[in-house]
């Protein structure tokens, strides 16, 4: 997802809040490349589910540091 008329790659790193069923509940950007790219990776988790790993207890919220990378 790239912001239109930007052609540059960028790193952005969200810190994601993700509840028990494995949906985003909250997404910040903790830091970037490009500020233009910060709406495009939010956007891009907004929707994403994730699923814990078998030997991880099930918790109400967990908090995930990740990197989006939108490529050249």
């Amino acid at each position: 997802m790239y912001p239109e008329g930007q052609e540059q790659s960028a790193d952005v790193v969200l810190l994601l809040a993700v509840d028990a069923s494995g949906a985003v509940r909250e997404a910040r950007v903790l830091c970037s490349t490009s500020t233009q790219f910060h709406d495009a990776a939010l956007q891009a988790v907004k929707g994403a589910r994730f699923t814990r790993s078998y030997d991880q207890a099930p918790t109400e919220v967990g908090f995930f540091k990740i990197q989006y990378r939108l490529p050249d």
